[in-house]
């Protein structure tokens, strides 16, 4: 009997039967017809439940769907039955037809919406919690899904444990939310390694395996987005080496395509090109048919040849992928349209433009069919198209489609006027608005200049001030330190165009706020990490400063800057072997602990990262301030690939300038650089008038255009940039020699101020000048004839550093209560544990730089069965703190290291920096090591008068010139130490001068005096 008969038999008795007592009697009747068949529903359901059961351990699941909705519709409504039926039609969602998937989802999240009335946390309502995050994601609900699959960790944490696979199961999807939905590879990247590290640890199953598989390919994948094909390399060798053990080919043929996308980024085509064809070979034997997966390669294959520069095989290639996509009568794949874009910019790169606009064109026409008006493809199609336009002298249809590829990157942002730009809360693909931002304001530019319009400048300047907005944001998001330093180094052209507008602009907007504009993208552009690590040691958190995390995060980045060191040299020394698999494995690990412990302290202390990532940029006013106290003018220098600009700063005035071409400058500070490392000195008259008429030049062209500003100076403060910061501004000579021309009358900068340096304006504003009343003093000379550590080699270097004893006698002498450690005691380990309790670091050892190798910048000790390899390097220095005022690293090459625009030079001197120390004072070539000793002796008899750094090395260098000959003057042997740093004073007077003694007795016995008459007299 079913319900609908049951109703319109009881009515029909009740209408005719208008007895009371008789309508009673049939309502009963009803009401237990109703439960009877109530009960039959619920037990027909339940057997329809068990079918479905049945239908799955036969791995047939479209059958047991049919019964898993039987079950649903014969279930009363809030039942057990009705949410266990829905959950089982959620789990096998991928096999239900499209056209019902909306109200799979639909019941989905109606039984979590029951579910949530019950308050339960059992199993069951974790496994739904789990599914109806799903359902979010497929609904395209993404923060809802990140709410709900957080739940159900929660639940599964309590239920399972913290390393469970359920928990891990919520953490890969809650990083494909990320990843997938808000583009956010930084947040993406740690939920998958969270997952991957609970799935690595538990026994291999198909489905794990599998799992562990897809999050290898989602690591390679989501480092490669995020600029660091190192790390993303990594992920794809494993990737590959995964796949070799699971017989699946599909798997195999994945990993190769993923791993080969990272070794072209890489520029290591060979190896790519290598991959593709084993995927395309694999796809041809074993996937015959899928059309999409085949033309994926061949688009990879192609977009390989082209960055080698095959061009005509490369179009050849992309033409094959496009047929293919064409041809396709199955699923779309997203591809397609990247294979028109990459095409269409082959075609703008030769010159073929109205192939270019065609093939364009058409990927332009597949959007609407994919459903990706707002995505990175309709972003770079619309970018090409807008190039296409500049090429052919269209530059309005140009600037519409620049906007129309923003608001393709963006969200909320629909404007076609060329003012308009979004904010960057609104932009969503911030790789692919940056480089429209960048290519809108190279247009509108070109168009300031030939129409003069002032509207154009201004928008473009704005336009480089977004997009370099979203560039810091970028760098943020990325994990690894060389990373960051390739990523900004790659990407420093944005600091030129803004420093070049804002030069062109000069006259058109109020001075103050153009140089408050031009100081603070100066800065911008300048020692990050050096800033970054200032503002971790200021963070003033009490209960993070003594918090272990810190340190362990420290350590955990000084393990990986390691780790890539010895994956460097093993590649140098043995080509294609640097990739052992211990080695990845170590790398990998640590990075992994690198980002479970930031993101640990980022919970605990929710402002430390936010206070570790601000600029804190200097203030003009506050520069202004300090350089007027110090009575001193201040030179920050820029140096571009084209010009170099400048910005003096002295307590009253600022002036911005061009100096001119940075290749004629190059020209002359590489031979000048050369000069001073050359070990065999020459005196003749030709020689020392070339270098006259060089240093001259350099004084004419980077200081001289500040005269009005230095003038009544007695300091010059140099924030140098690029290969500046390779030469000492000391030797410059302010005039040309014409008669007794020797490098003792050469009228050197030296003799006229006192130069100092700052790796940057606000590193010199951060340093705090406490003074020390009693200054203690740890010296390291390396005396005695031992060997250096096994396997380094130095000209003369297994003898001791001529001088170097004489040093630390002088010290000695200064003071008294210092640690002075010779011979087989000068060891890395001596140091590590010394070092973080003095106020004053001498160090005279070996050391090594190199301008064009990372990790080259290091300084060598004595150590055997020590635990150290006698090698100190920059990143060991990393993390530690270190309350030493000056470090004194009168060494080879203290002061050289390689450079990253953006970050400057990685030497030793900036290691100390980093460890917390105000003033370094480095050299910037070997050290003559004689004369390193009575400079050494001139510096410290003037630092101990309660003396500036600065002041005291340039007293050391006058002093020395008077004191030497025409052949003790030569330059390469006085003026490679310089000073870093803010220059403070160290020590303080315990003592009192005797004048001030005087004084101050003189005034007690005139108040005693006083005194004594007013009692006289009363």
């Amino acid at each position: 009997m079913t319900i609908d008969w049951a109703l319109t038999l009881s009515l029909s008795l009740i209408w005719q039967l208008a007895n009371p007592m008789k309508s009673v009697l049939v309502l009963l009747f009803l009401f237990l017809s109703l439960s009877v068949h109530a009960q039959q529903s619920e037990a027909e359901g339940l057997r329809e439940l068990e079918l479905g059961f049945a239908d799955i351990k036969k791995k047939d699941p479209v059958r047991a769907l049919v019964h898993f909705n039987r079950a649903l519709r014969l279930a009363k409504k809030g039942s057990e039955l009705e949410l266990k039926a829905m959950y089982q039609i959620a789990v096998y969602y991928n096999y239900i037809e499209d056209a019902e998937k909306p109200a799979v989802i639909r019941t989905t999240l109606r039984g979590l919406n029951q579910l949530k009335k019950t308050h339960r946390t059992d199993s069951l309502a974790a496994d739904f919690y789990f599914r109806a995050g799903l359902a979010y994601q497929w609904d395209y609900q993404p923060d809802s899904a990140l709410h709900i699959f957080n739940e159900a960790r929660k639940m599964y944490e309590v239920l399972y444990g913290k390393k469970s696979m359920q928990v891990s199961d919520c953490y890969h999807c809650m990083g494909d939310v990320y990843c997938q939905s808000f583009y956010d590879y930084s947040k993406a990247e740690p939920l998958y390694e969270k997952a991957l590290a609970i799935r690595e640890k538990k026994e291999s199953t198909v489905l794990n395996s599998y799992l562990i598989f897809k999050l290898y390919s989602e690591l390679a994948l989501v480092n490669r987005s995020q600029h660091e094909p190192d790390k993303a390399l990594l992920y794809g060798l494993r990737f590959i080496a995964y796949a070799d053990t699971i017989p699946y080919p599909v798997y195999k043929e994945r990993s190769y395509t993923v791993t080969a996308e990272i070794y072209r980024d890489l520029n290591r085509f060979a190896e790519a090109k290598k991959l593709y064809k084993e995927a395309i070979a694999l796809n041809l034997k074993s996937l015959e048919g899928e059309k999409n997966i085949l033309a994926s390669h061949y688009l990879g294959l192609a977009e390989t040849l082209e960055r080698e520069g095959e061009v005509s095989e490369s179009v050849t290639y992309y033409l094959k992928a496009i047929h293919l996509f064409n041809s396709e009568k199955g699923p779309k794949a997203i591809k397609h349209i990247y294979c028109y874009e990459r095409l269409g910019q082959l075609y703008l790169k030769i010159d073929q433009l109205n192939e270019a606009a065609i093939v364009l064109r058409n990927g332009l026409g597949l959007l609407g069919e994919y459903k990706l008006i707002k995505s990175g493809q309709a972003s770079s199609l619309h970018k090409s198209l807008a190039t296409y336009f500049e090429r052919v002298g269209l530059p309005d249809s140009a600037l519409a489609h620049y906007q129309y590829a923003l608001m393709a990157s963006t969200k909320n942002f629909n404007s076609l006027l060329y003012k308009d730009n979004p904010t960057v809360s609104s932009v969503e693909l911030k790789d692919y608005c940056y480089e429209v931002l960048l290519a809108k304001a190279s247009l509108l530019n070109n168009l300031s200049a030939k129409t003069k319009k002032k509207s154009y400048s201004e928008n473009a300047l704005l336009t480089l001030m977004l997009a370099e907005e979203l560039l810091t944001l970028s760098r943020a998001d990325l994990d690894r330190d060389d990373s960051k330093w390739n990523f900004f180094d790659s990407n420093y052209g944005v600091y030129e165009q803004l420093i070049a507008a804002l030069y062109e602009m000069q006259g058109t907007i109020p001075t103050d706020s153009l140089y408050r504009t031009v100081l603070k993208y100066m800065e911008k552009s300048k020692s990050k990490m050096l800033v970054e690590a200032l503002n971790q040691a200021n963070f003033s958190d009490p209960s993070l400063v003594n918090d272990s995390l810190i340190n362990i995060l420290n350590i955990h980045k000084r393990n990986l800057h390691y780790l890539q060191d010895q994956q460097k040299k093993i590649s140098q020394a043995l080509p294609g072997k640097g990739n052992s698999e211990s080695l990845q494995n170590s790398i990998l690990e640590t990075d992994r602990n690198i980002q479970l412990t930031e993101a640990e302290i980022n919970r605990r202390y929710p402002s430390y990262l936010k206070i570790k990532y601000n600029d804190h940029l200097p203030r003009l006013s506050q520069l202004t301030t300090y350089v007027k106290d110090k009575e001193a003018c201040m030179l920050e220098y820029f140096w571009g690939t084209r010009k170099l600009y400048a910005l003096g700063i002295n307590g009253n005035e600022t002036i911005f300038k061009c100096l001119g071409s940075t290749d004629s400058l190059a020209k002359t500070i590489i031979p000048l650089r050369e000069f001073f490392k050359e070990s065999k000195y020459s005196y003749e008259v030709n020689t020392v008038s070339d270098f006259n008429r060089q240093s001259y030049f350099l004084y004419q062209t980077l200081v001289s255009p500040f005269k009005a500003l230095i003038k009544g100076s007695e300091k010059i403060i140099i924030v140098p940039d690029g290969l500046i910061g390779q030469v000492p501004f000391e030797v410059f000579t302010t005039s040309l020699l014409t008669q007794d021309i020797n490098f003792r009358n050469l009228e050197y900068l030296i003799k006229s101020y006192i130069v100092s340096y700052s790796f940057s304006s606000s590193y010199l504003l951060s340093q705090k000048t406490n003074k020390i009343s009693s200054p203690k003093l740890l010296a390291f000379a390396f005396t005695g004839n031992s060997d250096l550590r096994s396997g380094e080699s130095f000209s003369n270097a297994n003898d001791q550093i001529a001088g170097s004893a004489q040093e630390l006698e002088s010290l000695n002498e200064k003071f008294p209560d210092g640690q002075f450690l010779y011979g087989e005691d000068v060891t890395e380990s001596k140091f590590k544990i010394a070092a973080p309790d003095f106020d004053i670091i001498h160090l005279a050892v070996h050391g090594r730089g190199n301008t064009d190798l990372n990790y080259s910048a290091s300084l060598f000790f004595r150590d055997k069965n020590t635990g150290e390899d006698g090698e100190l390097h920059w990143y060991e220095l990393f993390g530690m703190r270190l309350k030493a005022r000056l470090a004194v690293i009168s060494s080879c090459e203290s002061g050289i290291g390689r450079t990253y625009r953006g970050e400057g030079m990685l030497s030793m001197a900036s290691a100390f920096a980093y460890a917390g120390c105000p003033n370094i004072v480095m050299g910037l070539w070997k050290v003559d090591d004689r004369t390193s000793s009575e400079l050494m002796n001139f510096f410290y008899e003037d630092l101990l008068k309660h003396n500036p750094v600065d002041q005291s090395l340039a007293f050391s260098k006058r002093q020395y010139l008077e004191n030497a000959d025409e052949l003790s003057a030569h330059p390469r042997l006085w003026a490679s130490l310089v000073a870093y740093g803010n220059q403070g004073v160290i020590g303080k007077n315990e003592l009192l001068t005797y004048a001030t003694v005087f004084v101050l007795i003189s005034i007690v016995i005139i108040i005693g005096v006083v005194i004594k008459k007013r009692r006289l007299h009363v």
